[in-house]
């Protein structure tokens, strides 16, 4: 069998194969560990003028060999800060929800390679709490 896998970009989830889709609530900076003594003002999607918008994704996480043998289906939902540069800070990622612990990795490996258009804020760049889903479905 190929590992062929069709993406389409819809808002911020990412579809692998086919899949249904639920809208996900805005991220507070505390879903990205935010306010942190000392550290930068982080926002929440609702609190910016313009959202990030992705620009590239180096690489799609890999559907495991073992779930696509069992015919299983899985997501993970991930919050992280995309920073002014549009860059993920590697340091926010955490982990929201996931229905299986093997698709954690490839999926922080996956957002790490991210590179967005960073929000903006009056005019400024800003950094940014997010929400991502990757849905792995057959």
């Amino acid at each position: 069998m190929s590992d062929s896998r069709t993406v389409l970009l819809v808002g911020w989830i990412v579809f692998t194969a086919s899949c249904a889709h639920t809208p996900l609530p805005s991220a507070s900076p505390m879903d990205c560990g935010y306010p942190q003594p000392g550290g930068p003002t982080v926002y929440a999607e609702t609190e910016v003028d313009d959202p990030p918008r992705l620009i590239h994704l180096d690489r799609l996480p890999p559907y495991p060999a073992s779930m696509r043998e069992n015919g299983k289906t899985g997501h993970v939902t991930l919050a992280f800060v995309i920073d002014d540069a549009g860059l993920v800070l590697a340091e926010s990622i955490h982990i929201k929800a996931a229905t299986d612990s093997i698709l954690v990795p490839s999926a922080r490996e996956a957002i790490r390679t991210a590179r967005f258009a960073p929000a903006k804020k009056a005019g400024q760049a800003v950094l940014v709490c997010v929400f991502q889903t990757f849905n792995w479905a057959l």
